[in-house]
């Protein structure tokens, strides 16, 4: 292997929409989403080893070890390939775990990526999407991303054409939200029919511009703020300090707003931050963007 060394970064997500269709008779609930990846981001650089393991050393203490998705993922591959090398992954982690943005996912995509020619495997993409898709069900965007259109429970990813550049504000509320008590508390008054979600999918289609007037939504948001009140305090802070349409990511509890400059989103982000508020002021990524790194994946 020519290569000793590759790093790479694996970037968040935002839910520009969440439908919820209904649950599926394999308990899973029938979704339909349109994602993007933003720049907040992790950086994953992975050595070569001589011998077969895979080691991960991650700045997040907690997540070490093997129940971590690169762990998963790049194990995933050499049971899949035969691959009988091994490597060393360190993870610098900044996006917030269990916050709605796919950090996890992100990173466990990145390496069937990076390691995919890393150790020359020759996957293709529709391979890959496979693999990912056995490790977490938002797994699969962060394969072709930055933009896309998904179905089933994730699974089912259709890229579309590259959002326009734009600001937006992630805002992480002071709270851990469970997404397998999110879903198992969803009622059918929290089901809705998909229509919202192929809107954008066609303003993006035919423009690659997500208006901020656009009738973005989250299924699951209305249950998580009953369930979590410093979410909803979270977002009527944002509120009241300027921000326009607050939606949440995922699951939650990371809210997001669209703003019209960069501007706009620092101005909004150094005041969430003055009122004790995580926040970041970040842009959407393009498909020559996507993702970035030492190595040029794509």
């Amino acid at each position: 292997m020519a290569e000793k060394q590759i790093s790479c970064f694996a970037p968040a997500k935002i839910n520009l929409t969440l439908d919820v269709l209904g649950k599926r008779e394999d308990g899973y609930h029938a979704l339909k989403s349109v994602m993007q990846a933003v720049d907040l981001r992790d950086t994953l650089t992975f050595t070569a080893l001589d011998s077969p393991e895979i080691h991960i050393a991650c700045s997040a203490a907690e997540l070490n070890g093997p129940d971590n998705l690169v762990y998963r993922a790049a194990d995933l591959l050499k049971r899949y390939t035969g691959f009988a090398g091994g490597a060393r992954a360190e993870i610098e982690k900044h996006i917030p775990a269990q916050g709605g943005l796919g950090g996890g996912s992100s990173d466990g995509a990145i390496t069937i990526l990076a390691l995919n020619r890393f150790w020359n495997l020759g996957l293709s993409y529709e391979t890959m999407a496979h693999l990912a898709a056995q490790i977490g069900s938002d797994t699969p965007f962060f394969i072709y991303g930055p933009t896309a259109y998904i179905e089933g429970r994730g699974e089912f990813v259709t890229p579309l054409p590259p959002l326009a550049e734009t600001w937006l504000v992630l805002i992480k509320p002071p709270v851990q939200v469970s997404t397998a008590r999110v879903f198992q508390t969803l009622t059918p008054d929290n089901y809705t029919d998909g229509s919202v979600s192929d809107t954008v999918a066609a303003a993006l289609r035919a423009s690659g511009i997500a208006p901020l007037d656009l009738p973005y939504i989250n299924a699951l948001e209305r249950g998580v703020m009953q369930q979590y009140p410093q979410v909803a305090d979270t977002r009527r802070i944002a509120l009241e300090l300027g921000a326009r349409h607050v939606r949440m990511s995922g699951s939650g509890p990371t809210l997001y707003t669209l703003c019209a400059t960069r501007a706009e989103a620092e101005t909004l982000c150094a005041a969430l931050v003055d009122r004790a508020i995580m926040a970041w002021a970040v842009k959407t990524l393009a498909a020559e963007e996507y993702p970035l790194g030492e190595t040029g994946i794509r």
